[in-house]
């Protein structure tokens, strides 16, 4: 069996270089999927060529997830191990790998070192075997069984999560994009009373009412009540202070960035969430669920603008069009 490393980047040279030198010989091949400026990418492309890693450029985005589809459609191997350029498999995993082919997908935890706790992503798959549907950061949808792997079999995540909110343009970016797919609506208290134990979910018994209107928005009070529910359920479920506090301070964040916004964003951005709910997910709402769509949205970029940027004008074009731009647009107000 043959699998491959699919690695994503955006303007991390050096990182991205000692990433890749690291998993040779691990890898029956190394995709590389770079998001980086013009000269960041030169600068890497210097540092690769006659490695044998294919190399290719898509548009940035703000965050990798959109572009996984595109990734995966230049995966040959039978399956795909898909990192960030700050995470690196342990070594029991890099050494099963080739053995790890009972199933079409596998769940792996991932230790977040700086929190001292775990979260869990679908990121062993069989390429042909799944479909990216819903929002960007929800698993897809898997044909076949899907396998969920220990802690011996993780990846590490060394991301500094105490930079997270002196970052101005880190928040932004994260908060936005929050907002477009995971806003404080009654299906956001829904999945916040819902405990989740492995593939077993536990929605609390009065949840199922939430179902109706899932789109109505949360009152600012109902909101930081929400917040401080979720803190108290990572607590039980035993993801440590740490991990809970930074969730909770987290979301107080993301709260504070949207009641700040004026009303004109964040009402776009209310009506943008339903949007995507409404027409099956991110990906397909966007058209990035199509290889050869981003390959057109990135030969005809002129690489001027920042992820984020590029991820509310494609937003703001769908919504107002009903179908995914041709390119870019050159403003936010995109009529044409």
């Amino acid at each position: 069996m043959s699998v491959a490393l699919l690695i994503f980047s955006l303007n991390e040279v050096e990182r991205v270089h000692r990433s890749i030198d690291a998993m040779r010989g691990i890898f029956d091949e190394i995709v590389l999927v770079d998001s980086s400026s013009p000269s960041d990418y030169e600068s890497l492309h210097r540092l690769i060529v006659g490695s044998g890693v294919k190399a290719y450029r898509a548009i940035p985005m703000g965050f990798p997830e959109p572009l996984r589809p595109f990734g995966l459609s230049k995966v040959k191997s039978d399956f795909a191990l898909i990192l960030d350029a700050d995470e690196e498999p342990t070594d029991r995993l890099k050494r099963d790998l080739a053995l790890l082919n009972e199933c079409a997908a596998y769940v792996l935890p991932r230790l977040e070192v700086e929190l001292r706790s775990y979260t869990y992503h679908l990121r062993l798959m069989r390429p042909s075997a799944v479909r990216f549907s819903r929002r960007s950061f929800d698993f897809p949808e898997v044909q076949g069984r899907t396998g969920r792997l220990g802690k011996t079999h993780s990846i590490v995540h060394q991301a500094k999560y105490s930079n997270y909110f002196g970052e101005k343009s880190r928040a932004e970016r994260y908060f936005t994009i929050e907002g477009a797919e995971r806003p404080f609506t009654r299906s956001y208290l829904q999945e916040a009373l819902t405990l989740r134990f492995g593939n077993r979910s536990a929605p609390l018994p009065f949840v199922t009412r939430l179902r109706e209107n899932p789109d109505a928005p949360l009152s600012p009070a109902m909101i930081r009540g929400v917040i401080e529910t979720e803190y108290l359920r990572d607590i039980f479920l035993g993801k440590g202070h740490r991990a809970a506090s930074f969730n909770r301070r987290y979301s107080l964040g993301k709260r504070r960035f949207l009641l700040d916004l004026p009303d004109s964003d964040r009402e776009f951005l209310r009506a943008v969430s339903q949007d995507i709910r409404q027409n099956g997910g991110l990906f397909s709402y966007l058209g990035f669920d199509n290889p050869a769509y981003v390959e057109q949205l990135t030969s005809s970029f002129r690489w001027n603008l920042r992820g984020i940027e590029v991820y509310k004008r494609l937003l703001r074009y769908r919504h107002q069009h009903g179908r995914p731009a041709d390119h870019v647009p050159l403003a936010l107000d995109a009529t044409s």
